[in-house]
């Protein structure tokens, strides 16, 4: 599977590895929110370290939309997303987040997960 989840209260974490499409983390996301351990208010992490897809502009129109949509489905309205080095997708994180901005979604853009569950959670991870 392409996308992965896992719920680790106060939060979601999605994991993308290689290449995956817009299906695969909405397919993950319906499964989490079946989860016994779902609740509302759950912060969205997600964790591109291993990304491999291509995103064009219609991905990005799309992921704008997909994630200004999730406080509708009981997603607290703070998300962080995982990057890793290659320039281009901290840039396209950046212009997903100004967008966000609008819409009232704050998006952190990180390069390691425990930098950005500490910005999610208000305090450092594992205390």
């Amino acid at each position: 599977m392409p996308v992965k989840w896992e719920i680790r209260d106060p939060m979601l974490i999605l994991t993308v590895d290689g290449d995956y499409r817009a299906d695969d983390l909405v397919r993950a996301l319906v499964e989490a929110m079946g989860a016994p351990t779902f609740r509302p208010g759950l912060f969205v992490l997600g964790d591109g370290r291993h990304s491999k897809a291509s995103i064009s502009a219609a991905d990005t129109d799309w992921r704008v939309e997909w994630l200004a949509s999730l406080p509708k489905m009981g997603f607290a309205s703070r998300y962080a997303v995982v990057v890793n080095h290659e320039a281009h997708r901290f840039g396209l994180a950046r212009m997903i987040s100004t967008r966000l901005e609008t819409r009232g979604v704050d998006l952190g853009i990180f390069r390691r997960v425990d930098e950005a569950m500490e910005w999610l959670t208000g305090h450092e991870a594992g205390s």
